[in-house]
């Protein structure tokens, strides 16, 4: 009898040492795989938030959201990625939202140097491209230019060489701001 209450104690405490080291391991898996954390900026001195910055745990900085308007919702998202001869934080992606219609309709992609590589616009709002510009020089006007005129999804004008940069959107609200470093890490 006695020897059948040793084997349960011993089972019981078995059962409860492994329930303790999965919760232990539970807690340090989830310290060590956790994504990102952020800081928070406000840019117009209203005491809320205006921009989020989001690294990674080894300190890179991988997405900025703002809210430009000062309305509490984020309208540009930029998207960083880790330039692999330098190591440092590059910008490669901005989502706009222009119009303040809560969907990102003008999308902007950066080569190596962040230097503007190709912008597309949905300007009607249903949620489909319509305007292409791509820029083989970086710095330089679009040297093509597509648009989907009726936007039926086709593009039916394309325009490429010179003309293409008289073709290009003659607002400059979709011209990124200029972009600036981000904040030195923590």
């Amino acid at each position: 009898m006695e020897n059948q209450k040793n084997t349960t104690t011993r089972k019981w405490f078995s059962v409860l040492a492994l329930v303790a080291l999965l919760g232990i391991l539970g807690v340090v898996a989830f310290f060590m795989f956790q994504r990102d954390y952020f800081f928070t900026e406000d840019a117009n001195g209203d005491g809320k938030a205006d921009s989020w910055i989001y690294y990674d745990l080894r300190a890179h900085v991988h997405r900025v959201e703002k809210d430009r308007d000062f309305n509490g919702v984020v309208d540009w998202i930029d998207t960083f990625g880790i330039d692999p001869q330098s190591g440092r934080d590059v910008l490669i992606r901005s989502e706009m939202d222009l119009n303040g219609d809560q969907k990102f309709e003008t999308v902007i992609e950066y080569s190596g140097d962040q230097k503007i590589k190709k912008m597309t616009r949905d300007s009607n709002g249903d949620g489909r491209i319509d305007m292409i510009s791509t820029f083989d020089q970086p710095g330089a006007p679009p040297t093509k230019v597509e648009v989907d005129e009726d936007f039926d999804g086709k593009f039916e004008k394309v325009t490429t060489g010179e003309a293409a940069a008289e073709t290009a959107p003659a607002d400059k609200s979709a011209a990124p701001e200029k972009k600036e470093e981000p904040k030195a890490k923590p």
